[in-house]
């Protein structure tokens, strides 16, 4: 399959991890940790998308800001209404959106039920389309 015919679906990782928005920040911090990850998906009780928290936004709105992790909920601090790409968009879309919100991970939906299916990073679109790295970081100067 050519990188032009690759969809989302075909190099995101679908092992997401998601949390709830009520957990607090140190219960995010200690799975973030303990995965090897920077980020997860914030998902309601019927695991649609209500944010995405990274390791970022616990450093600037929680630890900068002298707030205590285990009493400050997720909901409090997370990135709502995050970008999302649907699973079955070309891979140049995430490439394009990432580019110009300069974004690391978008959260992917399934594009029938809108619910969280995987997620997609810079080190994905590195690895499974490198021909587009040009784009993913002009998009982003030009902002």
């Amino acid at each position: 399959m050519s990188t032009e015919e690759l969809v989302v679906a075909d190099i995101m990782t679908s092992s997401v991890v998601t949390i709830d928005p009520d957990s607090t920040v140190y219960e995010a911090a200690k799975v973030m940790k303990d995965r090897g990850i920077g980020s997860l998906v914030v998902v309601d009780k019927d695991g649609s998308l209500v944010g995405i928290i990274t390791v970022r936004d616990i450093v600037y709105r929680v630890v900068a800001e002298g707030r205590d992790p285990s009493s400050t909920k997720i909901v409090e601090v997370m990135s709502k209404n995050p970008y999302y790409v649907l699973d079955n968009e070309p891979v140049e879309r995430a490439v394009e959106i990432m580019g110009s919100a300069n974004v690391g991970h978008l959260p992917v939906l399934d594009h029938e039920t809108f619910k969280v299916v995987g997620i997609v990073s810079k080190r994905d679109i590195v690895r499974a389309a490198p021909h587009l790295l040009g784009r993913l970081y002009s998009a982003s100067l030009r902002v």
